[in-house]
């Protein structure tokens, strides 16, 4: 190979180099979440509930299963559940235990809201299950017997990959998100940003409020390779967003 061609070679390169991260940060793909956890219910009772929400591209099915024992025997109670949506706790239905005070159901949502042929329906306050915070057992809907607080898991395994939406500030910009957790180690947050204003101060928000100050690079790069001090554990993070030092949003995405 000449000289010539070496240097063609050595130039296209480092403009790969250069804009290879921001290609990755614009382009599109396949949206990934990937949700399960196993929380205790507490009361009168024992008890579980394993919730489980993987949504890959345009395929997603969801399911929740719910089992109880200790309870009276062939006594009618009523659920109850809260989401990040409506705090509030709402009825979702009633249950009665068996001879034995136990009771258990499989809900199941696959594709375009078909029930598998195995579980029941999820009911429509349930969907989508990654967004429930609590669900209650209770008396007449007024007397608590049991709880499950689901942004406290005995288990979780937790990823959610995507692209962060542009919102308009700067049409430019664009952003890829990996948060992940396994109950084990630590908490993983990455965001790998791009297109943005070269050697600008901006602003990692996390539910609204401003988590850390960062600067991007003289290409317009970023990136967030933790979650910030302080930041909420990754179940209780409902959105996250990056703002420019005029605090307008730039890039943002709601959570899970």
């Amino acid at each position: 190979m000449n000289q010539k061609s070496l240097a063609c070679v050595a130039i296209l390169a480092a403009f790969a180099a250069i804009t290879t991260p921001f290609a990755l940060a614009k382009k599109g793909g396949t949206s990934i979440l990937h949700l399960t956890v196993t929380v205790p219910m507490t009361g009168a009772g024992s008890g579980s509930v394993v919730a489980d929400h993987k949504a890959q591209g345009g395929a997603e099915k969801q399911s929740l299963d719910l089992q109880l024992a200790g309870l009276d025997a062939g006594a009618t109670y009523v659920l109850l559940a809260s989401t990040t949506k409506n705090g509030n706790l709402s009825e979702i239905g009633t249950l009665t235990t068996d001879g034995n005070g136990a009771f258990s159901v499989h809900y199941v949502k696959q594709g375009q809201g078909k029930a598998h042929p195995h579980g029941e329906a999820l009911p429509a306050a349930l969907d989508p299950v990654s967004d429930l915070r609590t669900l209650e057992i209770s008396i007449g809907g007024t007397q608590t017997v049991m709880s499950a607080d689901m942004t406290a898991p005995s288990s979780i395994q937790y990823l959610v990959k995507r692209f962060l939406d542009n919102d308009g500030a700067d049409s430019d910009a664009g952003a890829s998100l990996r948060l992940k957790s396994n109950g084990v180690s630590a908490d993983q947050l990455r965001i790998r940003a791009s297109g943005l204003d070269a050697s600008a101060t901006y602003f990692v928000a996390i539910n609204g409020a401003i988590a850390d100050t960062l600067t991007s690079d003289a290409n317009g790069g970023l990136s967030v390779n933790s979650l910030p001090a302080g930041a909420p554990s990754v179940l209780d993070i409902t959105g996250l967003a990056i703002l420019n030092g005029a605090s307008n949003s730039v890039l943002s995405t709601e959570l899970p």
